[in-house]
């Protein structure tokens, strides 16, 4: 049997780390569609995506359209059998889906329905969910909302962040292909519809959505605040400055003071009052300075004791 001639569209970090697991597999992966080279960083240097650097690595020709639609004549020549992709970045008008011959598969990063769109790692987290996982799908015009092939889970504890859970997924991801990728890719598997009432949506995450709030309470925050680290991170103000939370840990303390109020600042971190408990900050970066551990600056932080977030 010849192997299925596959395209993989994908752009960041978690597709890169699936695309070098799928080059062990029996397919003839033909190419490979990425985001356009990006400037990064405060020097603005022009960065190839993950996955661009991946292909390279193992002699794939890499196509890099602004719009997907751009290389849809070149898909057809490719004679693909299956597309497949993962964090692309780009919705894939039905033109495009109809260039594969037998055809369109997604790896998308939760529990289908739950979580369809861009974020779902980092909303899975911020809704206080205790387990997401990986959904092997068809590609359909509508977003996410396609036939489900396989499922895997993974638990969510009280200690994972948006970056730790990420990694969880990737290899919840390569267990998943290695146990049904060649069912899907030979037909053997049926798959069954999503039940669109049961739909919850993780779209990309907005820069309102990085303002932590401390009028709520505890477990809420807590949950905020590791659902976008270590990316893009959320933040709250004080005194007309930006304080980026990059980690937290729940006290079970009942709050006695105004949600906001910074009440203590120790060697387990910036004790602040919520709606419920207090919740202890253990890694901030204040604006105009480093990143750090609460505890290795207690002296300085010391200064906004009994001040209040907005």
């Amino acid at each position: 049997m010849s192997k299925k001639r596959v395209i993989f569209m994908g752009t960041p970090h978690f597709a890169a780390s699936i695309l070098e697991h799928l080059l062990t597999f029996p397919i003839e992966m033909v190419g490979v569609v990425t985001q356009r080279d990006k400037p990064v960083g405060r020097k603005q240097i022009l960065t190839q995506p993950p996955v661009k650097v991946v292909a390279l690595e193992h002699n794939i020709n890499v196509y890099q359209p602004t719009k997907i639609k751009e290389i849809e004549e070149t898909l057809k020549e490719l004679n693909i059998d299956y597309i497949l992709t993962c964090a692309y970045g780009q919705f894939l008008p039905q033109s495009i889906l109809n260039c594969a011959k037998e055809d369109a598969l997604n790896i998308h990063a939760s529990l289908l329905p739950k979580y369809r769109g861009g974020a779902p790692i980092h909303w899975s987290i911020i809704k206080g969910e205790n387990e997401t996982g990986i959904t092997l799908m068809r590609m359909i015009k509508a977003m996410d909302a396609g036939e489900i092939f396989a499922q895997k889970s993974v638990n969510i504890t009280l200690e994972d962040t948006a970056s730790t859970l990420h990694d969880k997924l990737i290899l919840c991801a390569k267990e998943l292909c290695n146990e049904q990728l060649m069912n899907v890719l030979e037909n053997k598997v049926v798959p069954r519809s999503q039940n669109d009432l049961e739909a919850s949506f993780g779209y990309n995450i907005q820069p309102e959505d990085e303002f932590v709030s401390f009028n709520r309470p505890a477990p809420i925050v807590h949950n905020h605040i590791r659902g976008l680290v270590s990316w893009p991170v959320g933040h709250a103000l004080l005194d007309s400055k930006r304080f980026k939370l990059y980690g937290s840990k729940l006290s079970h303390q009942k709050s006695v003071h105004s949600p906001g109020t910074i009440t203590k600042v120790d060697t387990t971190g910036m004790h602040v009052s919520t709606l419920s408990e207090v919740i202890i900050i253990t890694h901030i970066q204040v604006e105009g300075r480093k990143l750090y551990s609460v505890s290795d600056d207690v002296s300085y932080l010391s200064q906004f004791v009994f001040q209040q977030f907005k």
